[in-house]
Parts: structure tokens; sequence; C-alpha cells
């Protein structure tokens, strides 16, 4: 019935060994068909990841509706003697006081340089705790010359200080009172009065070839009231084509700055009075500005810069004049440029405003959350959106966050503060903004300056 198998090639393998054989083969096929599993498991998961992340890269993007800039005033003879943008000036902040109010606030550094081309003017720093103090360094400024620079910011009086190319931080202290708050503060209105050589500044041209700037957080320019040339000893400042009767009367007006052609009144109803014969005046309004209290440290505590622009030294060097605002009235600020040399004035962007929405699709954006890069010929810089400082609610955004798609942000940047090492935009500039949300979608845009920028332009499109 059985056939006897006598060939050891044809007999089957028995034993314990083969037994043992076979466990590890069954093992080892195991083994591998797990590691197979965990393998397809885990790049399933890497694949949904990366598919929500694509798709979160495609749908969370920011859409820019619409882009602009602020134009400004730009000294191009202003060089300070020909120096070169290579200085640097260190000095330290310190928050006194008992209160907490401006602890840590964004605050403007301002250097008076009466918007020379080549310098950064405009920096914005964070100030340090309460009771604290914090180190901070201005760069690109002018090599080997002293100057004044001003902190301002929402909640606190201006103040002034002197600095020279290569102090080091501990060189300057200036102390912020954070008792003396926003609160406790009024605004007056500042009038300036700039005296000016016919010869350089003719009164047909002096709206267009002379203006104004003050050091305070916004960089204020003064707007254009009118002229007074030839003006007598007989005469006031109501004589100044502009301003009417009882504007600047001097119960309502202290004198301040170079105040050698000015004089009050004798009696406080009247308006301000000439004091020089013969003097041509150019009249400007600042608008309302904080009371400056005198409470801080220094040479300077508690007072602003404004600057000429379109007049210098005839070395170079900018025409600037400090001056206090005072608590119970408004401050009429005398700049005596009456030696001044005409410089050439060219207008740039000094701010770039962007209007955001949500792309179709999106989801809610939070825009404190989002950087912007910025390359150019002047280089490249990353931002951090700053909701406090840079973001503008438009419509339907609240705590900077983009949630509809009819919600609009308008996204602000100030050229010389906040992008590094940049100084304003020249016309017909070219540089592109990547905006870069927390998900890590971007849009990215191409800014054009316009190639030529007019006297009446206070805004054009980028």
């Amino acid at each position: 019935m059985f056939e006897r198998v006598t060939d050891e090639e044809e007999r089957g393998q028995v034993g314990i060994g083969t037994l043992i054989v076979f466990i590890a083969m069954v093992l080892v096929a195991a083994i591998a068909a797990g590691v197979l599993i965990n393998t397809a498991g885990l790049l399933q998961t890497q694949a949904e990841a990366t598919g929500e992340e694509s798709t979160s890269q495609v749908s969370d993007r920011l859409e820019i509706v619409s882009q602009s800039g602020s134009v400004s005033p730009t000294s191009l003879d202003v060089d300070f003697d020909g120096s070169d943008a290579t200085g640097e000036v260190g000095f330290t902040l310190e928050v006194g006081g008992s209160s907490d109010v401006v602890a840590e606030e964004k605050v403007t550094i301002s250097v008076a340089t009466a918007a020379g081309a080549d310098f950064e003017d405009t920096k914005t720093v964070e100030l340090p705790a309460a009771g604290e103090t914090k180190e901070y360094t201005l760069t690109n400024l002018p090599a080997g010359e002293t100057f004044d620079i001003t902190v301002d910011g929402d909640n606190f009086h201006a103040q002034t200080f002197s600095a020279t190319d290569g102090d080091a931080v501990g060189d300057n202290l200036v102390v912020i009172d954070s008792d003396i708050v926003d609160e406790t503060l009024s605004d007056q209105e500042t009038l300036v009065f700039v005296s000016v050589p016919q010869s350089e500044i003719p009164e047909e041209t002096a709206e267009e070839n002379l203006k104004v700037r003050l050091t305070d957080q916004n960089r204020k320019q003064g707007e254009f009231i009118g002229t007074g040339y030839g003006l007598t000893t007989s005469e006031t400042v109501e004589d100044i084509n502009g301003i009417n009767s009882g504007d600047a009367n001097t119960e309502d007006f202290s004198i301040n700055g170079d105040d050698g052609f000015l004089s009050a009144a004798a009696t406080g109803t009247d308006p301000i009075e000439i004091d020089t014969e013969g003097v041509n005046i150019v009249a400007f309004d600042l608008g309302d500005l904080t009371e400056t209290n005198t409470d801080g440290t220094g040479d300077g505590a508690g007072q602003y810069n404004v600057e000429i622009i379109g007049l210098h030294d005839g070395s170079g060097n900018p025409i600037t004049t400090s001056f206090t605002v005072p608590t119970d009235s408004g401050a009429a600020v005398g700049v005596d440029a009456t030696g001044g040399v005409a410089g050439n004035i060219e207008n740039r962007v000094s701010e770039i405003q962007f209007v955001t929405a949500t792309a179709p699709g999106s989801n809610a954006i939070d825009l404190e959350q989002t950087t912007v890069q910025f390359i150019g010929e002047q280089g490249a810089d990353t931002v951090a959106i700053d909701k406090g400082e840079n973001v503008v609610n438009i419509q339907g955004v609240s705590d900077g966050v983009l949630t509809d798609s009819t919600d609009r942000a308008e996204v602000t940047f100030r050229v010389v503060s906040e992008i590094g090492d940049y100084t304003r935009l020249e016309e017909g500039e070219r540089l592109s903004a990547i905006f870069t949300t927390d998900s890590g979608a971007t849009t990215e845009t191409e800014l054009r300056v316009p190639t030529t920028i007019t006297n009446e332009d206070e805004s054009v499109r980028l």
C-alpha cells in the first residue's frame, strides 16, 4: 500500500531542527507584516497631515484689496557737513513712578534731521517694565554729529535730549514718569512762525518750498497757513495771510522757541506782535499737541522739536528748534531761519498701507500671527504685525482678526522706523511684500512707487 522511499533527495525534512526553522520563518514573516502595517499607517497619517496643511495653506490666505503710500517731503541737501550715515548713539530709557500705564508701551524715537534723505531718523521701540531700565542703540545717523532726540508715546509727555555720535547707552538716561499720563495732560493748539530770507524763499513759492515737521510719535507735518513778508513792528501776526482775527492772541498763546521776532501784546486779548522790522514770516498749524510737562530728566525734558524742511544753515546742517507746550495756553513757536539757504525737497513715501481681507474660502486669520517680508533695493526685512501699532479696523475686524469675507483691515507700516535699515521710498522704487499667515499660507504683492510725486500728493497708489 505504501511505497518506501529510499532516495535521500526525495525524503521530507522532519525533526526538531526543521520545526525551529519553520517557527523562525513564521516570526520573520509576522514582524515584516507588522513593519509594513505600521509604515502604511504612518504614511497615511503623514499624508493626511500634509493634505490638511496644504489645504490650510491654500485656504488660510490673505487677500490684498489695495495698497497705497503716504507722502512726506525729504531734504536732499541736509547732510550734516557731508557726514556719512555711519554714526550711532546709545541711550537708556527708564520707567519711573508707581503707575504701570506706560510700562512696555511702544514708543517712537525721533531724531531731528529735518528729514535728511540718507538718515534713519525714526525708530519704534518698547519701553521697559515699570521700575526697570532698557538700553537702545540708534544707527544710520550722521557720523561725528550732535543732534536732538525725542521720545514720545500715547500715554506720556514728549521728552527731548541731545546726544552725540559715539555715545554709549549709559551716557544718556531718559526717565519716563509713569505717574504723569495722558489722562492728566491737556492738548493745546500749536502754531509755528518761521522767519525766512526772501532771497531764498520767495513769498510766491513758500507753500511749495518750505515745510515743517515735528518730532512727535506721528512725525506730524505742519499745515501751511499763509505768509506775511516785510512785516513791521507796528503789525501783528494777524497781518499774516490766512490768520483770522483772534486766532493768535496773547491770552491764548505763549511764545516759544526763537522769540526774537515775536512779542506778547500788553493786553492779553490782543494778538502777538511783530518785534523785528521787515521780517518775512511763513506760518504753519501743527494742530493740537499734548502739553509737555517739565518734570522729566535732562536739559530738554518735556519738549518737542520742530524741523524746517527746505532750508539748511549753508553747511548742510538742519535748522531745528525745541519748544514746550504750556498747560494753560497754546504754543506760538518762533523759528529763526533768516540765515538759511534754500535746499532741494523731494517727495517720498514714508508710510505704506495695505487694505486686507480673507481670500475666498479662507478660515479666520489673526493678523497679529502674520508676518510681512519686504524685499527691495534697500534690502530685506521681516516684520511681525502688531495689532495695536499696525492694524486699523475698517469693517468688522475684532481684536485684529479677520473672520468674515466682508471684513476689512488696514495694515500700516512706517518705512523708516519699522522696516529695518530702510529710508523713505524714492520715486520709481520697487519692492515686494510677502504676507505669511500662521498656517504658512503666503500672499505676495509688488509695490511700485510712481515715477513722479507732486506737491499736491498726500498719498499715492503703489
